[in-house]
């Protein structure tokens, strides 16, 4: 497989797995889709940036990855603070 088509095909998955997620609103779902520049971005490279590949990749890999995490904890702020209120509703 060459990569132009390795590309192709990881950039179809991408979009099918951002497709499925329930975004809060359309800002959301636009910063996910453009987070790493998004899966348009990686299909326009041309054959002479296929070098910096590699060192793209690792950047992207850690920008969502610092953003999953954020989203993870927030989500679980909000699961602590819904079993909190609850807990407190129970005791009056």
């Amino acid at each position: 497989m060459d990569i132009a088509t390795g590309i192709k095909e990881i950039c179809d998955e991408w979009e099918k797995k951002l497709n499925k997620i329930p975004w809060a609103d359309a800002d959301e779902r636009y910063r996910a889709f453009t987070l790493g520049k998004g899966p348009h971005t990686w299909r326009t490279l041309t054959i002479s940036e296929y070098g910096q590949l590699s060192t793209k990749l690792r950047e992207t890999e850690k920008q969502i990855k610092g953003r999953l995490h954020g989203r993870q904890r927030r989500d679980m702020r909000m699961d602590i603070n819904k079993a909190t209120a609850a807990r407190e509703k129970l005791r009056i």
